[in-house]
């Protein structure tokens, strides 16, 4: 009898101590989720950052109508390294918001550091690569492939359209680097050949050099890899040149320059974006700023 009373006590202690250290759930909070958004809404890529920007306050407006409390707070970088550490800093200092988005990688460079060291997650909307892997625990992507974005093209130079021998033209920039080695490496993994590689500053505007110089040399295609407007000037002055080979291309090419090249740019191959939902997005676009969207996958 004795034994069974200590142990009947023993199980109440126990389910005590239980009920002890149960913490009460904490009540959802009325503070509202803070987004901030680091985008080019002014300058050369304004109308593309104009565009993710519609694209996020569309998405805002959805998970409020469905009973949360999101803010999302957009800042201008211009696409420059300086404004978007400024901006990193006022987003995670000032207006401690819960967590960040920004563009590309390009954008997420100069700032992964602020955010890596606020604890504040960043998520990169467009690029997915090595770099971005590496960049911290709080640095996050949804991007598309930037490796693979030249990979897939490589391979589809050398495989489909039969290409042996290209010249690869390049801005002296990041995602651009990362492109143009990805494509090389993989098409000369086939068993093509890069005849040459010329890496040209964003400022430059004149490539009339750069393509005399790959006219002699007689490619059987040109991969450039250039930010808007350089597209559509390169373009033109292939033109004018009379250079006539294949013509491949990388997704930053825009549809205005495609638009503004006219005739030169028949037959121009290049990635792009695959949007899944594009009719639905449209459809909201449309209803909420009465108008179609440029481009949908930005949106």
């Amino acid at each position: 009898m004795k034994k069974l009373i200590w142990i009947i006590v023993i199980l109440v202690a126990l389910v005590l101590l239980f009920f002890t250290n149960v913490k009460p759930q904490s009540p959802i909070s009325d503070e509202p989720i803070k987004i901030g958004a680091i985008l080019p809404l002014s300058g050369d890529f304004g109308a593309i950052g104009e565009e993710i920007k519609r694209g996020a306050e569309l998405a805002v407006e959805e998970l409020n109508k469905q009973g949360h409390n999101v803010v999302l707070i957009s800042e201008d970088d211009q696409f420059l390294p300086v404004r978007a550490a400024s901006a990193a800093n006022k987003l995670a200092v000032i207006d401690k918001v819960d967590a960040v988005f920004t563009a590309v990688g390009e954008e997420a460079r100069p700032v992964s550091k602020i955010f890596n060291d606020n604890q504040v997650p960043l998520l990169v909307a467009f690029d997915s690569n090595k770099e971005l892997r590496e960049s911290g625990d709080y640095i996050f992507s949804i991007g598309f492939g930037t490796e693979a974005n030249g990979e897939k093209l490589a391979t589809y130079a050398y495989n489909i359209l039969g290409l042996k021998k290209i010249a690869v033209l390049s801005h002296v920039d990041n995602v651009a680097d990362i492109l143009s080695e990805a494509f090389k490496s993989k098409f000369t993994q086939l068993g093509g050949t890069i005849s040459s590689h010329d890496r040209i500053q964003t400022t430059e505007d004149n490539f009339r050099t750069h393509i005399v110089k790959i006219k002699a040399g007689q490619p059987d295609g040109v991969y450039f890899v250039f930010l808007p407007p350089s597209n559509e000037i390169f373009l033109k002055q292939a033109g004018q040149i009379g250079l006539e080979t294949t013509l491949l291309g990388s997704d930053a090419i825009q549809e205005f320059e495609i638009e503004n090249a006219g005739s030169v740019a028949e037959d121009l191959i290049f990635t792009g974006f695959f949007v899944e939902d594009e009719e639905k997005i449209s459809q909201l676009y449309q209803a909420k700023f009465g108008q179609a969207p440029d481009n949908s996958s930005f949106v």
